[in-house]
């Protein structure tokens, strides 16, 4: 019963290097057992076997290093949003809403292709652990009153959801901008902030378009074109045009605020007429994602990112290749076998380490290439410190 091994094994990993200080294990007596018939020594079971080995990996590496995780998704103190649990009511008591629809599309494109297995045979393993486009490198926060600080330690903030600024909200974000920070709203966003915040007026009135093109600089051309979605209409008031409808008028703009930027996305929750998120929204996500960390890993795997005192971390994960039904044996497809390369930009990696396998690893113009069998792990140190 319950999830597959790996899905276990997993779990150690993903939450040991992502900053997690302790574990509690939900049945602690459940790491060993004692043979019969006869009378046998206890010994470890698969699960403890596991649980020791991670163990002792905790034990030779404490140098995890610290998550990086440059982007932050800003909520309010109470979006009670959920996203798996039946039947998806916030705080299991209210109707969701065009809030509630708004954060899922955000986060479905943020984890793209999290909303495609959530189509596929139900499986812990497969649904838990997704390898998104991005990689783990979004936190949430919620808009504290007490705790507005938080916001200085991301490069770029992502409000979702319906928020009602503060007063002192409206400043901080303000302040945060001015001081280098990156700021992405919609105008279901947008009250009680300063009228030169977003370099743009709306006009009150609305357009419908089902497509789009992105003007930015050497752009190849995309393919933005999908539902029918309704847009604010504005003027430009000292902001530039990233993201346009095909009659030119602005989706996206870009206002350069002290030191910093706020894009404005014109599109009311980022959602289409069939409140999806339409795809000229998920390009403008992969603009500021896609070079978010100087990491970049391709492949199909799920990774996370660390930074310690000697360089970088990547912890890998082939969620392929194991279905575990929660009653039954796990199904494993031995020939899932995923290849990554961990590529390191502005930095020259001195060496590189397997920490699963204790193991160095080769070398070839300043990457590294990983082969994981189904289910498989690999946490890579990049030596980059002199």
């Amino acid at each position: 019963m319950g999830p597959s091994l790996s899905w276990y094994r997993k779990s150690y990993y993903l939450y040991y290097m992502s900053g997690g200080s302790a574990i509690y294990l939900e049945q602690g007596f459940d790491q060993f057992f004692k043979p019969g018939p006869g009378e046998h020594p206890f010994q470890l079971n698969p699960l403890g076997r596991i649980t020791n080995e991670f163990m002792k990996f905790a034990e030779q590496h404490p140098d995890r290093g610290a998550p990086y995780t440059p982007i932050a998704f800003l909520l309010d103190p109470a979006h009670g949003w959920e996203m798996t649990d039946y039947p998806q009511w916030p705080f299991g008591v209210s109707q969701i809403n065009r809030s509630d629809r708004a954060l899922r599309e955000l986060f479905g494109a943020a984890y793209y292709p999290g909303l495609v297995r959530e189509g596929e045979p139900a499986s812990g393993e497969r649904q838990t652990f997704v390898p998104g486009i991005f990689g783990n490198i979004f936190d949430v926060l919620v808009a504290s009153e007490t705790h507005q600080d938080a916001i200085e330690s991301y490069r770029a903030i992502i409000v979702g959801g319906h928020i009602d600024w503060s007063i002192a909200w409206a400043n901080r974000l303000a302040e945060y901008v001015r001081k280098g920070g990156v700021v992405v709203l919609n105008p279901a966003q947008i009250k009680g902030l300063p009228a030169d915040f977003l370099g743009v007026k709306l006009t009150g009135t609305t357009a419908e378009s089902h497509n789009a093109h992105c003007l930015a600089p050497g752009e190849s051309p995309q393919e933005l074109g999908g539902q029918i979605f309704r847009y604010e209409q504005i003027e430009v008031k000292g902001a530039e045009v990233l993201i346009a409808a095909p009659t030119d008028n602005p989706l996206v703009t870009v206002n350069k605020f002290g030191r910093g930027k706020v894009v404005f996305c014109t599109v009311p929750d980022l959602l289409g007429e069939d409140e999806r998120i339409p795809p000229f929204a998920a390009h403008l996500l992969a603009h500021l994602a896609a070079d978010a960390t100087p990491i970049h890993v391709e492949g199909d795997v799920e990774y996370l990112v660390n930074r310690n005192s000697r360089g970088w971390v990547v912890t890998i994960f082939n969620d392929n290749g194991v279905f575990k039904p929660q009653q039954g044996l796990a199904q494993v497809d031995r020939g899932a076998v995923v290849s990554a390369t961990i590529a390191l930009r502005g930095e020259r990696i001195k060496s590189a380490v397997d920490w699963i396998e204790d193991q160095p690893l080769s070398l070839v113009n300043n990457e590294v290439k990983v082969t994981l069998g189904a289910g498989g792990i690999a946490v890579v140190e990049l030596v980059t410190a002199r």
